[in-house]
């Protein structure tokens, strides 16, 4: 009986052992696949996005090589390639091919195109005859090729290959997956015509996501309920460095105890804080937060007036939603009381329903006769498996730029910037957990020619920045800075010139502004967002994509 038990045990344990290995997905593929164009490939090509989105319970394997054919007798059959030999004995539960573009070349589908069902057939049946699985396969149509290149042709694509994938799917009555008709219109894309940059490889992968798991990918906004309010000090000292959405000034406290009151204009449900120490970490600050509706009542949100850690440059706090209007920060306590304390950024973040992106802590690391050499560090709020990405505003000022892969709080949550003088650099974090990327606020970096660090610092006029994410489905956000007070139009027009919504016609007061513009009414395609007052005006291209 014992030996019986025991053997019960071990088939169940194996049981588990097997259900928890991941669910492998094999993408075979051309250039598409592989990541030409995309800048890092593991980081940025389709199928590395689309591992990221599904997560730790699959494992999505790149099978991509350049140049390669689908047909046996192409130039470049991708059938003798060592990685479609590695494919094989990757032993995938699905099977996603994505091939067809070089086969489209006149030396390809010119003397051998009658081939190419059989052979996409033959694929197919090859990989149910290795492994000890038949994977389930999915057929995938190909891109637009924007150009007659590299014998690539848009229209043998469309009037010939398309159909042939048709066919086999029809006769194998395979899953299908349309990358030609999201992406007509939409060269943007793909900048040399024919492969994707990391835009284009993100959207090809949020488009593969969907269509696995029936979902699509979220996008929200982290607000800081905070920023550019109203903050009251017992210390004299600057509160408003605390609220002011710059890392890079503070607020000085000389003495302990220590508070600060912020009123964020209106009741509002939060569900999330982050205190920013920076340069003060060592010290193991000591707080307390409150929130209240009347400034008279007030109710205990977080309490860390006996924490020890001095290796967190930032700390931060989820809660239970709750509506409050005036929020409390007391500073009880610290290593070398005696000296002051530098307190950077206190975020108070509206609840939406989702996690939270990162949190990011500024440090100058060193300096040249003409750098300023920063690094930038993640905190996360959940440590449940979330991933970040950094992005910075293109120098061209067309958009942002991904900076970094989307590194696990297990990895080195760091990164390098560096500002040349007179420079300034504005940086998002994307975070992404369970189907939803969460896009952070923005924090600017500041290199003046003086080598004094201002409290952000205002343009001479009006400053309209790149709104982000850009493209955008169906939410961006608009960042906008005023000189003065003065009266301004904030408008959206589309590639027409027809105006499809005036979001600000009013006077506004000097500061930075950020508002949302939802696209969701719109057609995909080109607009642009408008600022004008009396004296200036300035435009910004934004990309509608769905």
């Amino acid at each position: 009986m014992k030996n019986l038990i025991i053997s019960i045990i071990s088939v169940f344990l194996s049981v588990i052992i097997i259900n928890a290995q991941p669910t492998k997905i094999a993408i075979v593929g051309n250039s598409i696949t592989e990541g030409v164009g995309v800048g890092v490939p593991s980081r940025d090509s389709y199928p590395a996005q689309l591992g990221m989105y599904l997560g730790a319970d699959y494992e999505v394997g790149n099978f991509g090589v350049s140049g390669r054919t689908m047909l046996k007798h192409g130039d470049f059959p991708i059938w003798v390639e060592p990685l479609f030999e590695d494919a094989l004995n990757f032993n995938a539960d699905t099977l996603i091919i994505l091939l067809g573009t070089n086969d489209s070349k006149p030396q390809n589908w010119g003397d051998y195109g009658d081939e190419f069902t059989d052979d996409y057939i033959a694929m197919i049946d090859t990989f149910s005859l290795v492994g000890d699985k038949v994977p389930e396969v999915w057929a995938c149509l190909p891109p637009p090729a924007f150009s007659v290149k590299w014998g690539i042709n848009d229209t043998v694509i469309v009037n010939e290959v398309i159909p042939a994938i048709e066919q086999v799917i029809a006769e194998r009555n395979l899953n299908r997956v349309d990358f030609y008709t999201p992406f007509i219109g939409h060269n943007e894309y793909f900048p040399d015509d024919i492969h994707p940059n990391p835009a284009g490889a993100n959207a090809m992968a949020k488009i593969l996501y969907e269509v696995f798991t029936g979902d699509t990918v979220q996008k929200k906004f982290d607000v800081n309920a905070a920023k550019n309010k109203t903050v009251l000090t017992d210390t004299g000292e600057n509160g408003g460095a605390l609220i002011d959405g710059d890392p890079m000034t503070a607020w000085m406290i000389s003495s302990l105890p220590a508070m600060a009151t912020v009123d964020i204009g209106e009741p509002d449900s939060i569900d999330a804080f982050v205190l920013d120490f920076a340069s003060s970490a060592e010290r193991a600050v000591q707080y307390t937060i409150e929130g209240s509706l009347d400034t008279e009542n007030w109710t205990t949100l977080a309490d860390h007036s006996e924490r020890t850690e001095t290796d967190q440059l930032a700390l931060a706090d989820v809660i239970t939603p709750q509506s409050f209007q005036y929020f409390k920060l007391t500073v009880t306590g610290a290593n070398q009381a005696e000296t002051d304390i530098l307190l950077t950024e206190f975020q108070v973040l509206a609840y939406h329903g989702a996690h939270h992106a990162n949190a990011m802590s500024v440090l100058i690391d060193r300096e040249s006769s003409r750098y300023r050499y920063y690094k930038i560090y993640f905190t996360p709020f959940h440590n449940t498996g979330e991933r970040t990405s950094i992005y910075r505003d293109a120098w061209d000022g067309d958009g942002f730029l991904q900076m970094t892969g989307f590194k696990s709080v297990e990895e080195n949550l760091e990164y390098r910037a560096t500002l040349k003088k007179g420079s300034t650099n504005s940086y998002y974090l994307m975070t992404y957990l369970d189907g939803v990327e969460i896009i952070s606020d923005t924090i600017d970096l500041f290199n003046l020619d003086t080598g004094v660090e201002c409290n952000s610092p205002l343009p001479a006029d009006i400053d309209l920045k790149q709104n982000y994410p850009n493209p955008f489905n169906p939410w961006t956000r608009i960042i906008y800075t005023l000189a003065k007070p003065e009266k301004i139009r904030l408008t959206v027009v589309n590639s027409l010139g027809q105006t499809v919504a005036i979001l600000i016609d009013k006077k506004q007061n000097t500061g930075n502004h950020a508002i949302y513009f939802d696209g969701s009414k719109l057609e995909s395609g080109i607009y642009f967002c408008t600022i004008q007052s009396d004296t200036f005006i300035r435009s910004r291209k934004m990309v509608l994509l769905k």
